[in-house]
């Protein structure tokens, strides 16, 4: 990843999964970067219940994010605007599959801060 810069983060998300929705709204500190024409965020997350960080990689492309998690929870999240996406998501207690249905994809970028704002419904085994 070429020249890196720290920068504010403001990471927004809407999940809704068998009717019940979860808001997750965070305010982090991160390191943006560039990788082949790709704007790259390097950021750690606190998850409840969870002791340890979970390390974060958010891809923002043309039109698609891509959200990477390695720690003790691993997954590979792509949302593209009312798209349908596959992902597995690796637990303590094995491995989810879901598929992701994105109903929203907003990205702000200027200097020192990045927004981002994803809206998606989610479903086990692609059941709603």
């Amino acid at each position: 990843m070429g020249k890196k810069k720290a920068v504010n983060i403001e990471f927004d998300a809407t999940q809704n999964a068998g009717g019940e929705e979860a808001c997750v709204r965070q305010q982090l500190t991160g390191v943006r970067g560039k990788e082949e024409g790709d704007i790259v965020l390097l950021f750690s997350e606190r998850w409840e219940g969870i002791e340890e960080d979970v390390h974060t990689t958010l891809i923002v492309k043309a039109d698609e994010v891509i959200v990477k998690r390695e720690g003790p929870i691993r997954t590979v999240m792509e949302f593209q605007r009312d798209s349908d996406t596959m992902c597995e998501y690796e637990t303590g207690v094995g491995t989810l599959n879901f598929v992701i249905t994105t109903k929203e994809l907003k990205v702000i970028l200027t200097d020192d801060k990045v927004s981002v704002r994803i809206a998606y419904d989610m479903f086990a085994n692609g059941n709603p």
